[in-house]
Protein backbone atom coordinates (compact mmCIF):
# COMPACT_ATOMS: atom_id res chain seq x y z
CA UNK A 1 0.00 0.00 0.00
CA UNK A 2 2.80 2.41 0.93
CA UNK A 3 4.47 1.50 -2.37
CA UNK A 4 1.34 2.55 -4.31
CA UNK A 5 1.07 5.82 -2.40
CA UNK A 6 4.75 6.55 -3.11
CA UNK A 7 4.22 5.86 -6.83
CA UNK A 8 1.22 8.20 -6.99
CA UNK A 9 3.12 10.89 -5.11
CA UNK A 10 6.06 10.63 -7.52
CA UNK A 11 3.66 10.66 -10.47
CA UNK A 12 1.99 13.88 -9.29
CA UNK A 13 5.34 15.50 -8.58
CA UNK A 14 6.75 14.71 -12.04
CA UNK A 15 3.51 15.58 -13.81
CA UNK A 16 3.26 18.98 -12.09
CA UNK A 17 6.93 19.65 -12.85
CA UNK A 18 6.38 18.67 -16.47
CA UNK A 19 3.42 21.04 -16.78
CA UNK A 20 5.47 23.91 -15.38
CA UNK A 21 8.34 23.20 -17.78
CA UNK A 22 5.90 22.93 -20.71
CA UNK A 23 4.40 26.33 -19.88
CA UNK A 24 7.91 27.79 -19.66
CA UNK A 25 8.82 26.44 -23.09
CA UNK A 26 11.46 24.06 -21.68
CA UNK A 27 10.22 21.24 -23.87
CA UNK A 28 13.07 18.73 -23.64
CA UNK A 29 13.01 18.92 -19.83
CA UNK A 30 9.21 18.59 -19.89
CA UNK A 31 9.52 15.41 -21.99
CA UNK A 32 11.93 13.98 -19.39
CA UNK A 33 9.53 14.82 -16.53
CA UNK A 34 6.53 13.23 -18.26
CA UNK A 35 8.52 10.10 -19.09
CA UNK A 36 9.44 9.77 -15.42
CA UNK A 37 5.77 10.21 -14.47
CA UNK A 38 4.87 7.40 -16.87
CA UNK A 39 7.59 5.18 -15.40
CA UNK A 40 6.03 5.64 -11.96
CA UNK A 41 2.47 4.96 -13.13
CA UNK A 42 2.24 3.68 -16.78
CA UNK A 43 -1.58 3.44 -16.83
CA UNK A 44 -2.27 7.10 -16.01
CA UNK A 45 -3.64 8.55 -19.28
CA UNK A 46 -2.85 12.25 -18.69
CA UNK A 47 0.90 11.61 -18.48
CA UNK A 48 0.86 10.10 -21.98
CA UNK A 49 -1.26 12.94 -23.32
CA UNK A 50 0.98 15.66 -21.90
CA UNK A 51 4.05 13.82 -23.21
CA UNK A 52 2.41 13.84 -26.65
CA UNK A 53 1.79 17.58 -26.37
CA UNK A 54 5.45 18.30 -25.52
CA UNK A 55 6.73 16.02 -28.29
CA UNK A 56 4.35 17.58 -30.83
CA UNK A 57 5.67 21.06 -29.98
CA UNK A 58 9.21 19.77 -30.45
CA UNK A 59 8.27 18.45 -33.90
CA UNK A 60 8.88 14.84 -32.85
CA UNK A 61 5.62 13.82 -34.44
CA UNK A 62 6.03 10.04 -34.68
CA UNK A 63 6.71 9.91 -30.94
CA UNK A 64 3.82 12.30 -30.26
CA UNK A 65 1.45 10.06 -32.22
CA UNK A 66 2.47 7.07 -30.10
CA UNK A 67 1.97 9.01 -26.86
CA UNK A 68 -1.44 10.36 -27.92
CA UNK A 69 -2.54 6.91 -29.08
CA UNK A 70 -1.54 5.39 -25.74
CA UNK A 71 -3.56 8.08 -23.92
CA UNK A 72 -6.55 7.35 -26.13
CA UNK A 73 -6.29 3.59 -25.54
CA UNK A 74 -6.31 4.21 -21.79
CA UNK A 75 -9.17 6.72 -21.89
CA UNK A 76 -11.14 6.41 -25.19
CA UNK A 77 -13.98 8.70 -24.10
CA UNK A 78 -11.65 11.69 -23.67
CA UNK A 79 -12.14 13.95 -26.70
CA UNK A 80 -8.82 15.80 -26.20
CA UNK A 81 -6.91 12.57 -26.72
CA UNK A 82 -8.66 11.93 -30.04
CA UNK A 83 -8.03 15.48 -31.17
CA UNK A 84 -4.35 15.41 -30.26
CA UNK A 85 -3.84 12.16 -32.08
CA UNK A 86 -5.60 13.31 -35.26
CA UNK A 87 -3.77 16.64 -35.25
CA UNK A 88 -0.35 14.99 -34.86
CA UNK A 89 -1.05 12.42 -37.56
CA UNK A 90 -2.12 15.14 -39.97
CA UNK A 91 0.95 17.27 -39.29
CA UNK A 92 3.20 14.25 -39.73
CA UNK A 93 1.57 13.37 -43.04
CA UNK A 94 2.03 16.91 -44.32
CA UNK A 95 5.74 16.57 -43.55
CA UNK A 96 5.93 13.07 -45.01
CA UNK A 97 7.05 11.63 -41.69
CA UNK A 98 4.55 8.88 -41.08
CA UNK A 99 2.46 6.21 -42.68
CA UNK A 100 -1.23 6.34 -41.86
CA UNK A 101 -2.34 4.14 -38.94
CA UNK A 102 -5.76 2.63 -39.59
CA UNK A 103 -7.12 2.50 -36.08
CA UNK A 104 -6.90 4.27 -32.75
CA UNK A 105 -7.73 1.61 -30.18
CA UNK A 106 -11.19 0.33 -31.20
CA UNK A 107 -12.03 3.52 -33.14
CA UNK A 108 -11.02 3.84 -36.78
CA UNK A 109 -8.98 6.83 -37.86
CA UNK A 110 -11.87 7.78 -40.15
CA UNK A 111 -14.17 7.94 -37.13
CA UNK A 112 -11.58 9.94 -35.20
CA UNK A 113 -11.45 12.51 -38.00
CA UNK A 114 -15.25 12.69 -37.97
CA UNK A 115 -15.22 13.36 -34.22
CA UNK A 116 -12.48 15.96 -34.63
CA UNK A 117 -14.23 17.78 -37.49
CA UNK A 118 -17.54 18.02 -35.66
CA UNK A 119 -15.89 19.03 -32.38
CA UNK A 120 -13.97 21.89 -34.01
CA UNK A 121 -16.98 22.92 -36.10
CA UNK A 122 -19.15 23.23 -33.01
CA UNK A 123 -16.32 25.24 -31.38
CA UNK A 124 -16.44 27.56 -34.46
CA UNK A 125 -12.83 26.69 -35.35
CA UNK A 126 -13.79 26.39 -39.02
CA UNK A 127 -10.24 26.58 -40.37
CA UNK A 128 -9.06 23.92 -37.94
CA UNK A 129 -11.92 21.57 -38.85
CA UNK A 130 -11.21 21.48 -42.60
CA UNK A 131 -8.43 18.87 -42.58
CA UNK A 132 -10.59 16.35 -40.75
CA UNK A 133 -13.66 17.16 -42.85
CA UNK A 134 -11.59 16.49 -45.96
CA UNK A 135 -10.11 13.25 -44.66
CA UNK A 136 -13.50 11.89 -43.63
CA UNK A 137 -15.31 12.86 -46.84
CA UNK A 138 -12.59 11.55 -49.14
CA UNK A 139 -12.57 8.25 -47.20
CA UNK A 140 -16.33 7.76 -46.97
CA UNK A 141 -17.31 9.39 -50.26
CA UNK A 142 -20.96 10.00 -51.03
CA UNK A 143 -21.99 7.59 -48.27
CA UNK A 144 -21.13 10.34 -45.79
CA UNK A 145 -24.17 11.70 -43.91
CA UNK A 146 -25.89 14.61 -45.63
CA UNK A 147 -25.45 16.83 -42.58
CA UNK A 148 -21.71 16.23 -42.62
CA UNK A 149 -21.53 17.68 -46.14
CA UNK A 150 -23.60 20.63 -44.95
CA UNK A 151 -21.25 21.31 -42.03
CA UNK A 152 -18.17 20.94 -44.25
CA UNK A 153 -19.68 23.36 -46.76
CA UNK A 154 -20.48 25.87 -44.06
CA UNK A 155 -16.95 25.62 -42.58
CA UNK A 156 -15.32 25.97 -46.01
CA UNK A 157 -17.38 29.07 -46.81
CA UNK A 158 -16.30 30.65 -43.55
CA UNK A 159 -12.59 29.82 -43.91
CA UNK A 160 -11.76 29.67 -47.64
CA UNK A 161 -12.05 31.80 -50.75
CA UNK A 162 -11.51 31.33 -54.48
CA UNK A 163 -9.09 28.63 -55.59
CA UNK A 164 -8.51 27.41 -52.02
CA UNK A 165 -12.24 26.66 -51.71
CA UNK A 166 -12.21 24.70 -54.96
CA UNK A 167 -9.09 22.75 -53.96
CA UNK A 168 -10.66 21.83 -50.63
CA UNK A 169 -13.60 20.18 -52.37
CA UNK A 170 -11.38 18.47 -54.91
CA UNK A 171 -9.59 16.91 -51.92
CA UNK A 172 -12.95 15.81 -50.47
CA UNK A 173 -13.72 13.66 -53.52
CA UNK A 174 -13.48 9.90 -53.07
CA UNK A 175 -11.28 7.43 -54.96
CA UNK A 176 -14.03 6.44 -57.43
CA UNK A 177 -14.52 10.06 -58.45
CA UNK A 178 -10.78 10.60 -58.81
CA UNK A 179 -10.52 7.63 -61.19
CA UNK A 180 -13.37 8.73 -63.46
CA UNK A 181 -12.09 12.31 -63.43
CA UNK A 182 -9.13 11.07 -65.47
CA UNK A 183 -11.59 9.79 -68.13
CA UNK A 184 -13.32 13.16 -68.08
CA UNK A 185 -10.06 15.04 -68.67
CA UNK A 186 -9.06 12.81 -71.59
CA UNK A 187 -12.44 13.20 -73.30
CA UNK A 188 -12.49 16.94 -72.63
CA UNK A 189 -9.13 17.23 -74.44
CA UNK A 190 -10.39 15.14 -77.39
CA UNK A 191 -8.18 12.14 -76.54
CA UNK A 192 -11.10 9.88 -77.34
CA UNK A 193 -9.37 6.52 -77.81
CA UNK A 194 -7.53 6.82 -74.49
CA UNK A 195 -10.70 8.08 -72.78
CA UNK A 196 -12.77 5.11 -73.99
CA UNK A 197 -10.11 2.61 -73.01
CA UNK A 198 -9.72 4.02 -69.52
CA UNK A 199 -13.48 4.36 -69.04
CA UNK A 200 -13.94 0.69 -69.96
CA UNK A 201 -11.41 -0.34 -67.30
CA UNK A 202 -13.01 1.85 -64.63
CA UNK A 203 -16.55 0.70 -65.49
CA UNK A 204 -15.56 -2.97 -65.26
CA UNK A 205 -14.02 -2.28 -61.86
CA UNK A 206 -17.00 -0.30 -60.53
CA UNK A 207 -19.83 -2.45 -61.90
CA UNK A 208 -19.42 -6.11 -61.06
CA UNK A 209 -22.20 -7.30 -63.40
CA UNK A 210 -20.85 -7.53 -66.98
CA UNK A 211 -24.16 -6.40 -68.52
CA UNK A 212 -24.19 -3.21 -66.45
CA UNK A 213 -20.58 -2.30 -67.23
CA UNK A 214 -21.20 -3.06 -70.93
CA UNK A 215 -24.15 -0.64 -70.98
CA UNK A 216 -22.05 2.14 -69.43
CA UNK A 217 -19.14 1.49 -71.78
CA UNK A 218 -21.54 1.65 -74.73
CA UNK A 219 -23.08 4.89 -73.43
CA UNK A 220 -19.67 6.57 -73.17
CA UNK A 221 -18.63 5.32 -76.60
CA UNK A 222 -21.76 6.89 -78.09
CA UNK A 223 -20.88 10.22 -76.50
CA UNK A 224 -17.30 10.15 -77.79
CA UNK A 225 -18.21 8.91 -81.28
CA UNK A 226 -20.89 11.57 -81.66
CA UNK A 227 -18.45 14.30 -80.72
CA UNK A 228 -15.41 12.94 -82.57
CA UNK A 229 -16.97 11.48 -85.73
CA UNK A 230 -20.30 13.29 -85.92
CA UNK A 231 -22.02 9.91 -85.70
CA UNK A 232 -25.83 10.02 -85.42
CA UNK A 233 -27.37 7.04 -83.63
CA UNK A 234 -30.89 5.83 -84.26
CA UNK A 235 -33.19 7.57 -81.83
CA UNK A 236 -34.80 5.40 -79.13
CA UNK A 237 -38.44 6.07 -78.44
CA UNK A 238 -38.98 7.32 -74.90
CA UNK A 239 -42.37 7.04 -73.24
CA UNK A 240 -43.72 10.41 -72.09
CA UNK A 241 -44.95 10.50 -68.50
CA UNK A 242 -46.78 13.15 -66.53
CA UNK A 243 -44.26 14.69 -64.13
CA UNK A 244 -45.18 16.41 -60.86
CA UNK A 245 -42.39 18.37 -59.21
CA UNK A 246 -42.64 19.84 -55.72
CA UNK A 247 -40.30 22.72 -55.08
CA UNK A 248 -39.39 25.37 -52.53
CA UNK A 249 -36.65 27.74 -51.41
CA UNK A 250 -35.01 26.19 -48.35
CA UNK A 251 -37.15 24.75 -45.54
CA UNK A 252 -40.27 26.15 -47.21
CA UNK A 253 -42.38 23.07 -46.43
CA UNK A 254 -42.36 21.40 -49.85
CA UNK A 255 -41.73 18.02 -48.20
CA UNK A 256 -45.26 18.18 -46.73
CA UNK A 257 -46.66 18.57 -50.24
CA UNK A 258 -44.47 15.69 -51.42
CA UNK A 259 -45.84 13.46 -48.64
CA UNK A 260 -49.42 14.41 -49.54
CA UNK A 261 -49.04 13.68 -53.25
CA UNK A 262 -47.46 10.29 -52.64
CA UNK A 263 -50.65 9.19 -50.88
CA UNK A 264 -52.29 8.76 -54.30
CA UNK A 265 -52.24 5.22 -55.72
CA UNK A 266 -51.72 6.08 -59.38
CA UNK A 267 -48.45 7.88 -58.77
CA UNK A 268 -44.86 6.61 -59.00
CA UNK A 269 -42.58 8.21 -56.41
CA UNK A 270 -38.99 8.92 -57.34
CA UNK A 271 -37.22 8.87 -53.98
CA UNK A 272 -34.62 11.49 -53.15
CA UNK A 273 -33.83 14.82 -54.78
CA UNK A 274 -32.83 13.81 -58.31
CA UNK A 275 -30.41 16.49 -59.47
CA UNK A 276 -30.05 15.77 -63.18
CA UNK A 277 -32.23 18.77 -64.12
CA UNK A 278 -30.70 21.65 -62.13
CA UNK A 279 -27.33 22.45 -60.56
CA UNK A 280 -23.90 23.16 -62.00
CA UNK A 281 -23.50 19.54 -63.22
CA UNK A 282 -26.96 19.39 -64.76
CA UNK A 283 -29.06 19.94 -67.86
CA UNK A 284 -29.84 23.48 -66.70
CA UNK A 285 -26.17 24.49 -66.95
CA UNK A 286 -26.04 22.87 -70.38
CA UNK A 287 -29.17 24.81 -71.39
CA UNK A 288 -27.66 28.13 -70.28
CA UNK A 289 -24.44 27.29 -72.14
CA UNK A 290 -26.37 26.62 -75.36
CA UNK A 291 -28.33 29.85 -74.97
CA UNK A 292 -25.00 31.72 -74.79
CA UNK A 293 -23.85 29.97 -77.99
CA UNK A 294 -20.63 28.72 -76.37
CA UNK A 295 -18.99 25.31 -76.71
CA UNK A 296 -20.92 22.98 -74.44
CA UNK A 297 -18.79 19.81 -74.73
CA UNK A 298 -17.19 19.95 -71.27
CA UNK A 299 -20.57 20.96 -69.79
CA UNK A 300 -22.15 17.86 -71.30
CA UNK A 301 -19.35 15.74 -69.82
CA UNK A 302 -20.04 17.33 -66.41
CA UNK A 303 -23.66 16.29 -66.78
CA UNK A 304 -22.77 12.72 -67.76
CA UNK A 305 -20.06 12.07 -65.15
CA UNK A 306 -21.60 14.16 -62.36
CA UNK A 307 -25.38 13.89 -62.51
CA UNK A 308 -25.88 10.66 -64.48
CA UNK A 309 -22.98 8.43 -63.38
CA UNK A 310 -22.31 10.19 -60.06
CA UNK A 311 -18.52 9.90 -60.28
CA UNK A 312 -16.62 13.16 -60.69
CA UNK A 313 -14.29 15.31 -58.62
CA UNK A 314 -16.20 18.02 -56.72
CA UNK A 315 -15.35 21.70 -56.90
CA UNK A 316 -18.10 22.99 -54.57
CA UNK A 317 -20.25 21.69 -51.71
CA UNK A 318 -23.56 21.57 -53.57
CA UNK A 319 -22.19 19.21 -56.26
CA UNK A 320 -22.43 16.25 -53.89
CA UNK A 321 -26.23 16.27 -54.27
CA UNK A 322 -25.95 15.93 -58.05
CA UNK A 323 -23.48 13.10 -57.75
CA UNK A 324 -25.20 11.33 -54.89
CA UNK A 325 -28.43 11.33 -56.90
CA UNK A 326 -26.62 9.87 -59.92
CA UNK A 327 -24.76 7.27 -57.87
CA UNK A 328 -27.93 6.20 -56.07
CA UNK A 329 -29.26 5.25 -59.51
CA UNK A 330 -26.08 3.90 -61.13
CA UNK A 331 -25.25 1.68 -58.13
CA UNK A 332 -28.79 1.24 -56.81
CA UNK A 333 -31.16 -1.75 -56.84
CA UNK A 334 -32.32 -0.95 -60.40
CA UNK A 335 -28.80 -0.40 -61.74
CA UNK A 336 -29.25 -2.68 -64.76
CA UNK A 337 -32.39 -0.94 -66.06
CA UNK A 338 -30.85 2.44 -65.32
CA UNK A 339 -27.70 1.59 -67.31
CA UNK A 340 -29.85 0.46 -70.25
CA UNK A 341 -31.77 3.74 -70.12
CA UNK A 342 -28.54 5.78 -69.96
CA UNK A 343 -27.19 3.99 -73.03
CA UNK A 344 -30.40 4.81 -74.90
CA UNK A 345 -30.25 8.44 -73.79
CA UNK A 346 -26.65 8.93 -74.90
CA UNK A 347 -27.64 7.67 -78.35
CA UNK A 348 -30.49 10.19 -78.38
CA UNK A 349 -27.97 12.93 -77.53
CA UNK A 350 -25.98 12.30 -80.73
CA UNK A 351 -27.60 15.08 -82.87
CA UNK A 352 -26.79 17.57 -80.10
CA UNK A 353 -23.20 16.37 -79.65
CA UNK A 354 -22.55 16.06 -83.38
CA UNK A 355 -23.76 19.63 -83.95
CA UNK A 356 -26.39 18.59 -86.51
CA UNK A 357 -29.53 20.70 -86.95
CA UNK A 358 -31.06 23.21 -84.52
CA UNK A 359 -28.97 23.00 -81.34
CA UNK A 360 -31.62 24.40 -78.99
CA UNK A 361 -34.37 22.19 -80.45
CA UNK A 362 -32.11 19.12 -80.17
CA UNK A 363 -31.35 19.99 -76.57
CA UNK A 364 -35.02 20.34 -75.60
CA UNK A 365 -35.84 16.96 -77.13
CA UNK A 366 -32.95 15.38 -75.26
CA UNK A 367 -33.82 17.13 -71.97
CA UNK A 368 -37.39 15.84 -72.06
CA UNK A 369 -36.11 12.35 -72.88
CA UNK A 370 -33.86 12.53 -69.81
CA UNK A 371 -36.69 13.67 -67.55
CA UNK A 372 -39.03 10.96 -68.81
CA UNK A 373 -36.57 8.09 -68.84
CA UNK A 374 -34.62 8.78 -65.67
CA UNK A 375 -37.84 9.51 -63.81
CA UNK A 376 -38.90 5.96 -64.63
CA UNK A 377 -35.52 4.40 -63.88
CA UNK A 378 -37.06 1.18 -62.52
CA UNK A 379 -38.51 0.28 -65.91
CA UNK A 380 -41.96 -0.25 -64.35
CA UNK A 381 -44.57 1.51 -66.48
CA UNK A 382 -47.61 0.61 -64.34
CA UNK A 383 -48.17 4.20 -63.29
CA UNK A 384 -49.76 7.36 -64.68
CA UNK A 385 -47.74 10.06 -62.97
CA UNK A 386 -44.20 10.45 -61.60
CA UNK A 387 -43.56 12.51 -58.46
CA UNK A 388 -40.18 14.24 -58.13
CA UNK A 389 -38.89 16.08 -55.09
CA UNK A 390 -37.22 19.48 -55.49
CA UNK A 391 -35.49 18.69 -58.80
CA UNK A 392 -36.50 22.11 -60.19
CA UNK A 393 -36.18 24.79 -57.55
CA UNK A 394 -37.74 28.24 -57.75
CA UNK A 395 -34.66 30.26 -58.83
CA UNK A 396 -34.20 27.79 -61.72
CA UNK A 397 -37.81 27.54 -62.79
CA UNK A 398 -36.76 28.33 -66.38
CA UNK A 399 -35.83 24.65 -66.78
CA UNK A 400 -39.53 23.95 -67.25
CA UNK A 401 -39.22 25.60 -70.69
CA UNK A 402 -37.29 22.52 -71.85
CA UNK A 403 -39.81 19.90 -70.67
CA UNK A 404 -43.26 18.63 -71.55
CA UNK A 405 -46.14 17.41 -69.39
CA UNK A 406 -44.64 18.84 -66.22
CA UNK A 407 -46.38 20.53 -63.31
CA UNK A 408 -44.19 22.35 -60.80
CA UNK A 409 -45.67 23.26 -57.40
CA UNK A 410 -43.64 26.07 -55.81
CA UNK A 411 -44.11 26.21 -52.05
CA UNK A 412 -43.77 29.47 -50.12
CA UNK A 413 -43.79 29.80 -46.35
CA UNK A 414 -44.24 32.55 -43.80
CA UNK A 415 -40.71 34.03 -43.44
CA UNK A 416 -40.96 33.96 -39.64
CA UNK A 417 -41.49 30.20 -39.38
CA UNK A 418 -39.12 29.70 -42.32
CA UNK A 419 -36.36 31.41 -40.31
CA UNK A 420 -37.06 29.37 -37.17
CA UNK A 421 -37.06 26.12 -39.16
CA UNK A 422 -33.68 26.99 -40.66
CA UNK A 423 -32.24 27.85 -37.24
CA UNK A 424 -33.49 24.67 -35.62
CA UNK A 425 -33.23 22.13 -38.41
CA UNK A 426 -30.50 23.22 -40.85
CA UNK A 427 -27.10 22.21 -39.46
CA UNK A 428 -25.12 24.60 -41.61
CA UNK A 429 -27.35 27.65 -41.14
CA UNK A 430 -25.38 30.29 -39.19
CA UNK A 431 -27.41 33.51 -39.72
CA UNK A 432 -29.35 35.42 -37.12
CA UNK A 433 -32.49 37.37 -38.03
CA UNK A 434 -30.53 40.28 -39.50
CA UNK A 435 -28.58 37.88 -41.72
CA UNK A 436 -31.81 36.17 -42.78
CA UNK A 437 -33.36 39.53 -43.68
CA UNK A 438 -30.28 40.66 -45.57
CA UNK A 439 -30.03 37.47 -47.63
CA UNK A 440 -33.75 37.38 -48.47
CA UNK A 441 -34.66 41.07 -48.98
CA UNK A 442 -34.38 40.74 -52.76
CA UNK A 443 -35.23 37.06 -53.00
CA UNK A 444 -38.73 37.11 -51.54
CA UNK A 445 -40.15 39.60 -54.02
CA UNK A 446 -38.04 38.22 -56.85
CA UNK A 447 -39.13 34.60 -56.42
CA UNK A 448 -42.79 35.41 -55.77
CA UNK A 449 -42.84 37.49 -58.95
CA UNK A 450 -40.97 34.84 -60.91
CA UNK A 451 -43.44 32.11 -59.97
CA UNK A 452 -46.43 34.39 -60.61
CA UNK A 453 -45.08 35.21 -64.08
CA UNK A 454 -44.59 31.53 -64.91
CA UNK A 455 -48.00 30.69 -63.46
CA UNK A 456 -49.55 33.09 -65.96
CA UNK A 457 -47.24 32.05 -68.80
CA UNK A 458 -47.93 28.32 -68.48
CA UNK A 459 -51.62 28.21 -67.55
CA UNK A 460 -52.73 27.04 -71.02
CA UNK A 461 -49.79 24.75 -71.81
CA UNK A 462 -48.86 21.11 -71.15
CA UNK A 463 -46.54 22.46 -68.45
CA UNK A 464 -47.86 24.35 -65.46
CA UNK A 465 -46.20 26.27 -62.66
CA UNK A 466 -48.39 26.75 -59.56
CA UNK A 467 -47.83 28.72 -56.37
CA UNK A 468 -48.57 27.01 -53.03
CA UNK A 469 -48.91 28.68 -49.64
CA UNK A 470 -47.55 26.21 -47.09
CA UNK A 471 -49.72 27.36 -44.17
CA UNK A 472 -52.91 27.20 -46.21
CA UNK A 473 -51.94 23.76 -47.47
CA UNK A 474 -51.54 22.43 -43.93
CA UNK A 475 -54.71 24.00 -42.53
CA UNK A 476 -57.20 23.43 -45.37
CA UNK A 477 -58.27 20.03 -46.70
CA UNK A 478 -60.21 21.77 -49.49
CA UNK A 479 -57.07 23.61 -50.61
CA UNK A 480 -55.15 20.31 -50.69
CA UNK A 481 -57.80 18.66 -52.83
CA UNK A 482 -57.76 21.57 -55.28
CA UNK A 483 -53.99 21.18 -55.66
CA UNK A 484 -54.37 17.43 -56.24
CA UNK A 485 -56.89 18.08 -59.01
CA UNK A 486 -54.55 20.63 -60.61
CA UNK A 487 -51.85 17.95 -60.50
CA UNK A 488 -54.16 15.66 -62.48
CA UNK A 489 -54.59 13.18 -59.64
CA UNK A 490 -57.72 11.09 -59.07
CA UNK A 491 -59.15 11.96 -55.66
CA UNK A 492 -60.83 8.54 -55.40
CA UNK A 493 -57.36 6.91 -55.22
CA UNK A 494 -56.26 9.00 -52.24
CA UNK A 495 -55.23 7.25 -49.01
CA UNK A 496 -55.55 10.11 -46.48
CA UNK A 497 -52.93 10.56 -43.75
CA UNK A 498 -50.76 7.66 -44.88
CA UNK A 499 -47.73 9.98 -45.01
CA UNK A 500 -48.97 13.53 -44.49
CA UNK A 501 -50.57 14.17 -41.09
CA UNK A 502 -51.89 17.74 -40.98
CA UNK A 503 -52.34 17.73 -37.20
CA UNK A 504 -48.61 17.06 -36.82
CA UNK A 505 -47.61 19.68 -39.41
CA UNK A 506 -49.82 22.34 -37.81
CA UNK A 507 -47.12 23.15 -35.25
CA UNK A 508 -44.88 24.20 -38.17
CA UNK A 509 -47.42 26.83 -39.20
CA UNK A 510 -47.02 28.57 -35.85
CA UNK A 511 -43.36 27.71 -35.29
CA UNK A 512 -42.39 31.34 -34.79
CA UNK A 513 -44.70 31.60 -31.75
CA UNK A 514 -42.39 29.26 -29.83
CA UNK A 515 -39.11 30.91 -30.83
CA UNK A 516 -37.04 32.06 -27.87
CA UNK A 517 -36.17 35.51 -29.27
CA UNK A 518 -39.37 37.32 -30.24
CA UNK A 519 -37.47 40.51 -31.08
CA UNK A 520 -35.95 38.70 -34.04
CA UNK A 521 -39.42 37.55 -35.11
CA UNK A 522 -40.73 41.13 -34.96
CA UNK A 523 -37.77 42.30 -37.07
CA UNK A 524 -38.69 39.74 -39.75
CA UNK A 525 -42.34 40.84 -39.60
CA UNK A 526 -41.30 44.44 -40.22
CA UNK A 527 -39.02 43.43 -43.10
CA UNK A 528 -41.54 41.15 -44.88
CA UNK A 529 -45.07 42.13 -43.77
CA UNK A 530 -46.70 41.19 -47.07
CA UNK A 531 -45.38 37.58 -46.86
CA UNK A 532 -46.41 36.86 -43.26
CA UNK A 533 -49.37 34.48 -43.08
CA UNK A 534 -52.26 35.32 -40.78
CA UNK A 535 -55.47 33.53 -39.84
CA UNK A 536 -57.85 33.56 -36.90
CA UNK A 537 -55.44 31.50 -34.75
CA UNK A 538 -52.21 33.48 -35.40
Amino acid sequence: MYHVIWRVSELVSDLVRGNQLLRSGKLEEAVDAYQKAIAHYPSFHWSHYKLGEALERLGRLEEAITAYQRAFVLKPDQSDFRLGFVRAVHQAQLKGKTSQPKRISSVSLVEAHKINAEFLYEAKDYQGSLNSFQYYLSSQGLQSPHQFFVKAGSAAKQALKGEAYKQFWEGCSDAISQKFQACFELAKNSQFLEAKQLFALQAQELFKEPEISANWIQAFQKICDSREQGHIFERSNVRTVQKIVVSGMGWSGSSALYDYFREFKNIKVLKGEARFLIGNLSLLTLYDCILKATDYWSTFLNFFFGSVLGCQVMTASWEFKCMKGGRNFSLGPNAKTYSENVSRLMGNASPLLAGKGDTLANFKIFADDVANLLSGESGNHNYDVVLLDNCINIPNIRMVDCLKNTRVFCTFRDPRSNFVALKRESTGYLHDASGFIKSNTKNYSKYHSLVSDYEEKTKNTSNQVLKVQFEKFVLSDTYRQELAQKAGLDLTTHEPHKYFKPWESEKNVYLHHTYENQEEIRAIEQAFPEYCFTDQNS
